[in-house]
């Protein structure tokens, strides 16, 4: 019977001129769940389709990164308290915010981060597998980047009756 590997992934990262390495004990048995420690508290937790690039963020903590299926981790943000994090399939592009924050994005498997300030008050994110169409949920309101909707409303959905499981732009 052949083995399997089942990780549990972590990773993101944040502008760090100098990237610090976490030692981590792994310790699971084979084929079966794989705790890594020494990581802190962790929010929310993210990884590339092939299991080898994962990020982490911690709740009131650093966001951190591995690209080694998980034995070595590099601290990658300052901290805030990170609620949310999606990665692309192959762990290149990264999404991440923070509670009542901002949303910051990675293009090199978060070695560095940047944000428009854009959005508020992000509570969770996603992003398409290949990286080019992110959402990001803040109360009240859901945002879009890389979408080119069919018409372009003038105004934002509205529910078109009391039955708000329908919505139509208006």
């Amino acid at each position: 019977m052949a083995k399997k590997q089942v990780l549990i992934a972590f990773s993101l990262a944040f502008l760090v001129a100098t990237p610090v390495l976490i030692p981590v004990s792994a310790t699971g048995a084979s084929g079966g769940w794989v705790k890594h420690e020494g990581l802190g508290s962790i929010a929310a937790v993210a990884v590339s389709a092939n299991g080898s690039k994962l990020v982490a963020a911690a709740g009131g903590g650093k966001i951190i990164t591995s690209v080694d299926y998980g034995a070595t981790w590099t601290v990658r943000e300052s901290a805030r308290n990170w609620i949310a994090v999606a990665s692309s399939s192959d762990g290149t592009t990264l999404v991440a915010s923070s509670y009542m924050g901002t949303v910051y994005t990675s293009r090199d498997s978060g070695s560095t981060w940047s944000t428009d300030n854009s959005i508020e008050n992000a509570d969770g994110v996603a992003m398409s597998s290949d990286g080019s169409i992110f959402v990001v949920g803040a109360p009240a309101f859901i945002y879009t980047y890389g979408v080119v909707p069919i018409s372009s409303p003038s105004t934002s959905p509205k529910p078109s009756s009391s039955n708000s499981s329908n919505i139509t732009y208006s």
